[in-house]
């Protein structure tokens, strides 16, 4: 008997091999699209503030968009001095040894990553320098990124279970399928061995004429090997009544 549950394995394994392989190559994809749009949205944040720079009150809508939306905007000096800081009441140590810090002063706009000795957590900053020779710097706690790059990580891992399920489905209906159609397959082929005459049909020329050809060829062998029988015994019974003797050669080798 055919074992669907071995067909069932031999479907759905490589196809969710298949699909894990897919998978990685698509969280690849989605990582780097996720960087890319996370460096995107730093930089609309910087335009948006860097218009909004002079305004009487900048502190107090720069307060809001950190309570809102996370967002830390830091406004340095050309000497690095801090000179407003939407996440920190009071006044902070100078940020001139600040990698970003001093790209911007240098006329590069700048990405880092680090740990902020100010807020305590990991932070992504994005800093660039105004027309007026100070530097505006926008930040995003990492975790922010983090969250947006876990969302897009469960929605795939999400599609991949829904994905692997309707594989599942699909190679049980197939095996079963299949070990059915093999298990029939496997009973003709055993009444053909016997010789017998009600063959199924699989609506496959090929296939039913083997059936047939076997199941003839079995019978027509079946009945040489009786009649051959019955010819020994009638030959045997002839022989053993003969009061002569009787000596049958076969290639100079006594036969009988």
């Amino acid at each position: 008997m055919i074992n669907k549950y071995r067909l069932f394995i031999l479907i759905f394994i490589p196809a969710a091999l298949a699909m894990a392989a897919g998978m990685v190559l698509i969280q690849q994809k989605n990582n780097e699209l996720s960087e890319a749009q996370f460096e995107s949205q730093l930089k609309s944040q910087w335009q948006l503030a860097a218009l909004m720079i002079d305004n009487a009150n900048f502190q107090e809508e720069s307060i809001k968009l950190n309570e809102l939306q996370g967002l830390r905007l830091t406004l340095i000096g050309p000497g690095g001095e801090v000179l407003a800081d939407n996440a920190v009441s009071g006044q902070l140590e100078s940020h001139q040894d600040r990698e970003e810090i001093k790209q911007a002063l240098a006329g590069s706009p700048s990405m880092a990553v680090r740990f902020s000795r100010t807020t305590g957590s990991h932070t992504i900053y994005y800093a660039r320098m105004l027309p007026d020779g100070r530097v505006l710097r926008v930040a995003y706690p990492a975790s922010f990124y983090d969250d947006q790059k876990n969302s897009l990580m469960s929605q795939a891992v999400t599609g991949l279970i829904f994905l692997v399920a309707a594989v599942a489905l699909f190679a049980f209906i197939i095996s079963k399928k299949n070990s059915s159609m093999l298990a029939s397959l496997s009973l003709a082929v055993k009444e053909a061995q016997r010789g017998g005459h009600e063959l199924p049909g699989f609506d496959n020329d090929d296939l039913d004429e083997a059936l047939f050809a076997l199941s003839s060829a079995i019978r027509e062998l079946r009945q040489y090997s009786k009649e051959s029988l019955n010819l020994r015994r009638r030959l045997e019974y002839v022989l053993s009544n003969i009061d002569e003797g009787v000596l049958l050669l076969e290639d100079d080798k006594i036969f009988y």
